[in-house]
Formats: C-alpha cells, sequence, structure tokens
C-alpha cells in the first residue's frame, strides 16, 4: 500500500514554487516504491528525473524486474519475448528470441569505491576502487543455450554515472521524507539534475559499517548520521539476490 506524505508545495530540487508541482516516488514505482512525496517535483525536475529512471528501469533493470515480476506501470505492453544481442568471435551479431516465461534472472550492478567524503567521515579501513561489475545468473544452463557456440551475450546495458544519479536521487527523496525539505543541507540535487557528472564525492559501494541486513524486500533503504552532521544513506536494490550495497552521503543536518 502507498504512503502518501504531506505535500511539499515546491520542487525537492531546484526549490521552484512555480507552475505544476507532481508527485514524487522516493523509490522509482518499477523498484516496488511505496512512498509517495504529492506536490514535490517541477515540471522540469521531473523530465530530468524521469530520463534517470528510465534508462535505469528499462535498459539496466529492465530483463530483471521482467524475470522477477516487478510491478509496472503498464503491465498489458509488457513483451511476450526478450531479445537478446549475441557477439560471435569472428565480429558479427545475431539476436536471440527468448520468451518472457522461461527468462532467467541476469543481473549486472556497478562496484564503486567508497565516496571520496567518507574518507573524512570514517578512520576504518575502506574498500579500495576496482571499477568492476557485479554479476548475478539464475541459470547458467540457460546462458549457455542463449549464446549458443560461446558467443557473448548482452544482458543489459550499465552506466556508472547513470546508477549513480539514480542513487541519489533515492537518497535525497528518503532524506526530505525523514527529516523535511528545510531540515538539512543537500549535497546531490545538482547531481540528480545533471550540473555535475562528479558523482564520487557522494556516492560510493560497500563499506562494512553500511552494510544492511539482507531482506527478502526489492530495496532497502536505510539512513546514518554521523557524529559531523552527515546523513549517509544505505541503498541495496535486490538484496534478496546478494547484490551490493551503496551510500550515498546524501546531506548534512544545519
Amino acid at each position: 500500500m502507498a504512503v502518501a506524505y504531506k505535500p511539499v508545495w515546491k520542487c525537492i530540487y531546484c526549490g521552484s514554487r512555480e507552475g505544476v508541482l507532481s508527485k514524487e516516488h522516493i523509490v522509482p514505482f518499477g523498484l516496488g516504491g511505496d512512498r509517495i512525496l504529492p506536490r514535490a517535483s517541477c515540471e522540469d525536475c521531473r523530465e530530468k528525473t524521469r530520463k534517470i529512471e528510465e534508462f535505469c528501469l528499462r535498459n539496466h533493470l529492465g530483463n530483471t524486474r521482467m524475470a522477477l515480476g516487478v510491478q509496472t506501470r503498464h503491465p498489458k505492453e509488457r513483451p511476450t519475448e526478450v531479445r537478446f544481442e549475441v557477439s560471435e568471435g569472428d565480429g558479427s551479431t545475431r539476436v536471440e528470441k527468448w520468451p518472457i516465461e522461461r527468462l532467467p534472472v541476469f543481473l549486472v550492478m556497478p562496484v564503486y569505491p567508497a565516496a571520496k567524503r567518507l574518507h573524512d567521515l570514517w578512520d576504518g579501513p575502506l574498500n579500495p576502487p576496482n571499477g568492476t561489475e557485479w554479476l548475478y545468473i539464475s541459470d547458467q544452463e540457460a546462458l549457455k543455450e542463449i549464446s549458443g557456440d560461446g558467443g557473448a551475450v548482452k544482458i543489459g546495458s550499465v552506466d556508472f554515472n547513470t546508477f549513480a544519479k539514480l542513487l541519489a536521487k533515492i537518497a535525497h527523496g528518503f532524506l526530505v521524507c525523514e527529516l523535511g525539505i528545510d531540515n538539512f543541507q543537500p549535497l546531490v540535487t545538482e547531481l540528480v539534475l545533471g550540473k555535475t557528472d562528479e558523482y564520487w564525492p557522494w556516492v560510493g559501494g560497500t563499506v562494512d559499517w553500511l552494510i544492511p541486513e539482507p531482506t527478502e524486500d526489492l530495496i532497502q533503504v536505510h539512513s546514518y548520521h554521523h557524529k559531523s552532521g552527515y546523513v549517509v544513506v544505505r541503498i541495496r536494490i535486490f538484496p534478496n539476490l546478494g547484490a551490493p550495497t551503496y551510500h550515498v552521503v546524501a546531506g548534512k543536518i544545519y
């Protein structure tokens, strides 16, 4: 059941009170989001955040969501088959059609180093950068069948920058719900709105003290208040598959 907070009456990203203000899902609806902020996004910012969600939910996580039967606004538009692009050893490509009812769970997630800001907040060891991706495959035999004679199968389009913006959007909205729009200094709105592509000061990957316990939820979101005043939001998408935990240094308490 959806949970609606009090209307904000201004855009939570740019602060505008002009024009039509629409509702904001803190976690995207396509990831099971049920927290709603009414009157919280202007038309311009809504379009920018829509593009972030659209890429991540369709291009990156689309097949995973279909395989798991995650909710969608347009269930009748879901395809009956998925098309995989397979690259052969000779450089040629082909398309392999696969019925949706037999779709394995494929999940590729970015692996980030710890956010730079955490180096100022934590005196323990931090995971070093590795620039790799985390991969989950539920059915290796199905993958072999799709690939045919050893071809490379494209199972998703991962963009580290766009995914970091999605994490920042979730984290910022979460703090608005938890603290109130006027009770903290936002740190990631410029990243969400595309005014900067430098996500690494604020968005990072797993750190030992920020790992929540796994659950069967589609997504976990928690906040951690540091003694310095910074608020770190922990996000784990598909914890039921053992996916990585991320963190966003999303705000600072006045």
